[in-house]
């Protein structure tokens, strides 16, 4: 018999087996600051945000030296909706570069950066589609 899951959780939300020596408890407070954080984002984003475990290849403008230059590159995505993706890459984009996707995503073949955070040495970006 197969078990069924909780509603809204699809069986794509895990990507393996859980590794239960890696959770750990929290109290009753911590859990009410996340999930009131997890309600003002869900209120705040346009769509509902899908894990993805893609490579995304793309291109942007970089100036450098006062002279443009291209730039294609590679990323690793994170998660992606309807209205954007998050990905991961070695180059630090910046907020507002405008980027296209050599391989369209749903049916856009272009991005813009709206946020970047830094991972180590990895970059975290956030990416509204465009056009």
């Amino acid at each position: 018999m197969r078990r069924r899951l909780p509603a809204g959780v699809d069986e794509e939300y895990f990507t393996g087996p859980l590794d239960f020596r890696s959770l750990y408890w929290v109290s009753a407070e911590q859990r009410m600051a996340v999930s009131i954080r997890e309600v003002e984002l869900a209120a705040w984003r346009r769509s509902r945000r899908r894990p993805c475990d893609e490579s995304i290849d793309y291109t942007t403008v970089a100036f450098e030296d006062g002279k443009a230059k291209f730039l294609n590159l590679t990323g690793k995505v994170v998660n992606v909706s309807k209205t954007g993706l998050c990905f991961l890459t070695k180059y630090p984009l910046k907020a507002g570069h405008v980027l296209e996707f050599k391989k369209r995503v749903f049916h856009y073949s272009h991005g813009v950066v709206i946020w970047i955070r830094k991972l180590g040495g990895l970059y975290l970006n956030g990416t509204r589609f465009i056009g």
